[in-house]
């Protein structure tokens, strides 16, 4: 455990500012949020690459359409190139700030072929390397802030106690 926060709904996947957490080689981004134990995880740049998305309530207007295809996860980004194997669309490069919830939208040149929401997202290391034995890529864990905390006047963000890295 890295340190402590002030609550899931302060951070997203691939933030960078306001994490609070200093003395670390490189910055460090949110890679992913756990609700359930309340968790920011938090990593090198490189831990955001995704390979790869779990798609549910996939919407397949394509037909039997087998051809090349390009991905949209973003409303602004520009498409990429993937491939969908009915549930799991894998990017053929790594993406950045990919995270369960977002749209993912399917395309033949203009034409919508199909898209879902994401469920689940696989590390592109994981998804490059998964027949190696390659697990993921290191991250740090950020906990819940407990309720006694204050408020520092001078910045109005809440300021956790230290705590030594285990």
């Amino acid at each position: 455990m890295l340190g402590r926060h002030r609550g899931l709904i302060h951070f997203t996947v691939g933030q960078r500012r306001g994490l609070e957490i200093g003395g670390t080689p490189e910055p460090l981004y949110v890679i992913r949020l756990e609700a359930a134990t309340k968790r920011v995880i938090v990593g090198p740049r490189a831990a955001l690459a995704v390979g790869a998305a779990r798609l549910s309530g996939v919407n397949w207007l394509g037909g039997d359409y087998t051809g090349p295809m390009t991905a949209k996860v973003r409303s602004l980004a520009k498409p990429v190139a993937a491939r969908f194997d009915g549930a799991r669309v894998s990017f053929d490069a790594p993406e950045y700030g990919v995270a369960p919830g977002q749209a993912t939208v399917l395309y033949a040149g203009d034409r919508v072929l199909g898209g879902g929401w994401i469920e689940e997202t696989e590390g592109a290391l994981v998804a490059a390397d998964a027949g190696q034995g390659r697990k993921n890529v290191p991250s740090i864990t950020v906990t819940h802030c407990p309720p006694s905390t204050t408020r520092s006047p001078a910045s109005w963000h809440v300021k956790c106690p230290p705590r030594a890295l285990a």
